[in-house]
């Protein structure tokens, strides 16, 4: 888990190797260090249970930009959306 430059924490989840061989994570975000060991283990937790979260956005790191009364774009809404 490492502190990032905006004050949040954030720690890379491990989540399994492409189709290359090369290995992928997930990334949570979070204000304190327990909200994200608690994102961590709900990722990890859908991990184990065979859900394919390669394709989720790191949901608590926008969630939390939003939050803030970001700009909302397309793209953005689009996730919502989804």
């Amino acid at each position: 888990m490492k502190k990032r430059k905006d004050g949040r924490y954030q720690k890379n989840i491990y989540i399994g190797r492409d189709e290359n061989g090369k290995r992928k994570y997930k990334s949570v975000c979070g204000t304190s260090r327990k909200e994200v060991e608690t994102l961590a283990a709900e990722l990890k937790q859908k991990l184990g249970k065979g859900i394919d979260i390669s394709s989720d956005d790191t949901y608590g790191c926008w969630k939390k930009t939003l939050a803030n009364g970001s700009e909302v774009t397309a793209n953005t809404t689009a996730i919502q959306n989804a």
